[in-house]
């Protein structure tokens, strides 16, 4: 996302959506540059920008784009960025591995860029290993939320996870000061290995079994009692896919109130 910030007109050439064709295009562009404050961006690729403007828009337009391209920071890899959002939008359940038919146009994907821009304002990004993040993050006002390759399924990810690393994520959660979250799908040796977490069961729709109202049986995994969360599980308001979501287990012994 940083390279729609840094090269706009550029990111959008690329995705072939130059020239537009309505003004009201033209003003969804400019409120997504105008989104944020970008003038510590440094600003080596203004010039390019500019006559990508000269090139697409009527002098008036240039000069409005022109007063908002000050501090756009350097070009990392705008074609790089374009290919990769190309190819998820196309994808089958953004998998990059098979292609679905999609509508195209040009304001709800520049809507999605715009979203994901705000979203990702104030996150921080670390690369390192998951299970050693969280022994490093702990404490007592943390959230962990974890999302890992699901049992048995590990073929359908990049990452080697092996029932080991199944095991020490297990183990390394069962220790934590904070609060855990965990996703999983529904099987006899996850609810084995996560007896001492509670159980919340339910079923959503599975696209890529690639058949009408095909479903898939899924568990919610914690280290605290879930049920306060329970009238609402998204965070768009309304159960949405975990419609019929129910605590099938509770611990013995629960490690926090």
């Amino acid at each position: 996302m940083l390279c729609t910030k840094e090269r706009p007109l550029a990111l959008l050439q690329e995705l072939r959506f130059l020239p537009l064709h309505a003004r009201r295009e033209f003003d969804l562009l400019k409120r997504c540059m105008e989104h944020e404050d970008l003038a510590s961006y440094i600003r080596p690729y203004r010039e390019e920008e500019a006559q990508l403007a000269q090139l697409y828009f009527t002098p008036d337009e240039t000069q409005e784009l022109l007063r908002i391209l000050q501090g756009r920071a350097e070009l990392f890899n705008v074609r790089r960025a374009a290919a990769f959002f190309l190819v998820s939008h196309g994808s089958f359940n953004a998998t990059m591995k098979s292609f679905a038919v999609k509508g195209w146009d040009l304001e709800s994907q520049l809507r999605k860029i715009l979203t994901a821009s705000r979203r990702l304002s104030r996150v921080a990004v670390e690369n390192m290993d998951g299970i050693e993040l969280i022994r490093q993050r702990d404490s007592s006002g943390t959230l962990f939320y974890c999302d890992p390759p699901y049992y048995m399924a590990e073929q359908f990810y990049r990452a080697v996870f092996p029932p080991e690393r199944h095991r020490e994520l297990h183990d390394t959660l069962a220790q934590c000061r904070g609060f855990c979250v965990v996703s999983y799908n529904d099987c006899a040796e996850i609810r084995e290995l996560y007896d001492d977490f509670y159980m919340l069961a339910f079923k959503r729709s599975h696209p890529m079994a690639h058949a009408e109202g095909a479903q898939y049986a899924e568990l919610i995994l914690t280290n605290y009692d879930p049920t306060a969360m329970l009238p609402q599980m998204s965070m768009f308001g309304g159960s949405g896919a975990y419609e019929g979501m129910e605590l099938i287990h509770i611990p013995e012994r629960s490690r926090r109130k």
